[in-house]
């Protein structure tokens, strides 16, 4: 490039804008470079694009100077001003005086901000050589608007059925939107600082435009849904992040995740007032956080992030997703400044084992909890992806549909809201946590799925096991109860309910609407049961007098419930995880990879207890512990266990997690 005779700029938060003047087709680019303060409510957009290394001798007239860009500057230029007027725009080649390395330090500390701040980002993703972005452009479209209906009509029951039709050909949008995602824009790493932080982000590829969003969001939904479809005709690679650091730092990047975002300031506290997004960038911020290719409950912990609200894992809400979906507004707020600076800082020199291990301690001192361990999901043997990966980070770029029982919004307080106590780690990889062995696994089922308790021509695992946890023998024997002198604990020992309870992790939400939701767990089992015999009846028909005795029982017993209900409920808790007896009889739902002689562990500042496994060699020190995953156990989740021996420390011991 010329050297072009920049006035040197202000100390503070100051920068140059680009007026480009406006021009039709290859019309010779004009333009002027301004001084402007970010500190002020500017109206300018900011251009993300691939420098690349042809000049190929354009030139750009600034200020009255000749200025020789780049050949793919030059076409992005050409493609986003306007026919008659001039806008606004920042250009970091231009924009930034190169050859004063100061200067660019400064500037690219600040590129943060400029991409916050713009109004929107113009993404120039190449010419359209072929003459078909439009017409992929306007099928990526017409899908969104269909992932849209799915959420709103039927957000529970999102399972890619509606997508079948893709898995039996090489659709040509499969093949399109590999090829755009091939486009070398998508190899670099600054995506995710300028197209994250934007509340506009504009796609224009030749004369074709879409949101940038748009065809992302529905490559995720192709991930979730469409895997071995993808993998078939060789197009995976393309449609999946090639970095897992990505995950952490795309979550981290948008402005909702820097400190103090929770609090944003208002006219007459020093700053701009706060900027609303579009109704549009809300909703396809809510769809990407529930169709990004992990389950959805870890997406929608991000709900969390986008608006007025510190931090902090959450459990599904259909309620809080619709009114995003139906009236965005009013509910969230894009920040106009954000004080502080983001809680880890994208760094691609580290590892991914640094990276998400940086980003799960900084989460547990932002939220003051234990609640990311819940996120923890091993779909496999220890560790998950190779030695030196702890097993207490969660892997945020790991595919599963196992929902998640701690959180936000979860209703259990197993360590009866005692704050987390962190002890120094032997090492780096380690996390020492404050806690509580309660008890070991005896007894697990094989891993279940959804099918095998909501699909009626399977016997349900809730009646295989019945006979085992003794509730379907007479009379049923008491559950067991916590015993400690001098602590009296109203614990329940009827053993049916607990049963109950434990198949659906004590909820008494099935569908996450407080509003339109009457499941009642004991209920609609007795419903479910109904159902069941009723069936078994058309085989092999009783007429013994104890059972139609019990089956008068039932009747009476689920009026009102729904059994089908309660087992899409038990399905949802159940799909990838263990029904248990713990050695000491408790029953429990635990992680799709635990063994006998695990440990139930409660590790303080977590809601759920969690599944333990000892090992020899913490790094280079002896004796540590595995984290398995989250688990539900009847009879602790309101701190009996906490309050009958933790008290003044009481059981509490330190826990090497590795």
């Amino acid at each position: 490039m010329n050297q072009f005779p920049y006035v040197s700029l202000q100390r503070g938060r100051k920068i140059r804008l680009l007026k480009l003047a406006g021009g039709r087709g290859d019309r010779a680019l004009k333009g002027e470079l301004i001084h402007a303060d970010l500190n002020l409510d500017l109206e300018y957009s900011a251009l993300s694009y691939v420098w690349g290394s042809e000049l190929a001798g354009t030139k750009i007239e600034c200020n009255g100077h000749e200025v020789e860009i780049g050949k793919n500057l030059a076409e992005a230029l050409r493609h986003i001003r306007h026919e008659s007027e001039s806008r606004y725009i920042w250009v970091d080649a231009l924009c930034i005086n190169q050859q004063d390395m100061g200067e660019k330090g400064h500037q690219v500390a600040l590129m943060k901000d400029i991409y916050a701040y713009a109004w929107e980002v113009d993404v120039w993703l190449g010419p359209d050589e072929e003459g078909s972005a439009a017409g992929l452009f306007s099928e990526v479209e017409n899908l969104v608007t269909l992932l849209e209906v799915q959420v709103k009509e039927d957000f529970n029951s999102l399972n890619g059925e509606q997508w079948h039709h893709f898995r039996t050909a090489p659709f040509p949008i499969l093949r399109q939107l590999s090829l755009l995602f091939k486009r070398q824009y998508f190899t670099r790493t600054w995506v995710i600082q300028e197209v994250g932080l934007t509340n506009r982000p504009v796609a224009h590829c030749g004369k074709a435009v879409i949101n940038f969003n748009k065809p992302g969001l529905l490559a995720m939904a192709f991930v979730k849904y469409l895997r071995p479809t993808l993998s078939s005709f060789g197009y995976l690679t393309e449609f999946e992040l090639t970095d897992s650091r990505d995950k952490v730092y795309a979550f981290i990047s948008h402005p909702s995740a820097q400190q103090g975002a929770d609090r944003f300031l208002g006219p007459g506290e020093g700053m701009p007032a706060g900027r609303n997004m579009t109704d549009e960038d809300v909703k396809l911020r809510v769809l990407s956080i529930i169709f990004a290719p992990a389950n959805v409950t870890r997406r929608l912990a991000g709900l969390h992030h986008i608006g007025d609200h510190p931090p902090g894992p959450a459990s599904p809400d259909q309620v809080v997703v619709n009114q995003l979906l139906e009236n965005p507004g009013p509910h969230i707020r894009a920040p106009r400044y954000w004080p502080g600076s983001s809680f880890i800082k994208p760094d691609y020199n580290l590892s991914v084992v640094d990276v998400y291990l940086d980003f799960a301690r900084q989460m547990i001192r932002r939220t003051e909890s234990l609640e990311v361990l819940s996120f923890v999901q091993h779909p496999a043997s220890l560790p998950p992806t190779g030695p030196g990966f702890p097993s207490w980070v969660p892997r945020w770029d790991a595919l599963s549909d196992v929902s998640i029982l701690g959180g936000r919004n979860c209703d259990h307080f197993a360590t009866a809201n005692r704050r987390q106590i962190i002890s120094p780690s032997p090492n780096h990889s380690s996390l020492v946590v404050r806690g509580l062995f309660f008890d070991r696994v005896g007894f697990h089922t094989i891993p279940l799925t959804r099918e095998d308790l909501t699909d009626d021509s399977k016997t349900s695992p809730l009646w295989t096991m019945s006979k085992t946890c003794q509730v379907a023998t007479y009379p049923v024997p008491e559950y067991p109860r916590i015993y400690a002198p001098g602590v009296v604990l109203t614990q329940d020992p009827d053993r049916m309910k607990a049963y109950r309870r434990t198949w659906v992790a004590g909820r008494t939400i099935a569908t996450g609407n407080a509003d339109s939701d009457d499941f009642n767990p004991d209920v609609d089992f007795a419903a479910h049961q109904l159902d069941y015999l009723r069936n078994k009846d058309k085989d092999q028909p009783f007429t013994d007098l104890p059972h139609m005795i019990r089956m008068a029982a039932l009747e009476s017993e689920a009026k009102g419930g729904d059994g089908q209900r309660y087992a899409e409920a038990a399905g949802r808790v159940c799909h990838g995880r263990c029904f248990f007896i713990t050695k000491g009889g408790f029953f429990g739902i635990g992680p799709g990879i635990l063994q006998p002689d695990d440990a139930v562990a409660l590790l303080l500042g977590a809601d759920v207890p969690f599944i333990l496994r000892e090992k020899e060699k913490c790094g280079d020190n002896f004796g540590g512990w595995a984290l398995i995953g989250e688990c539900y156990v009847h009879g602790i989740m309101t701190g009996d266990a906490i309050r009958a021996w933790g008290g003044s420390d009481g059981d509490l011991v330190d826990i090497t997690l590795c």
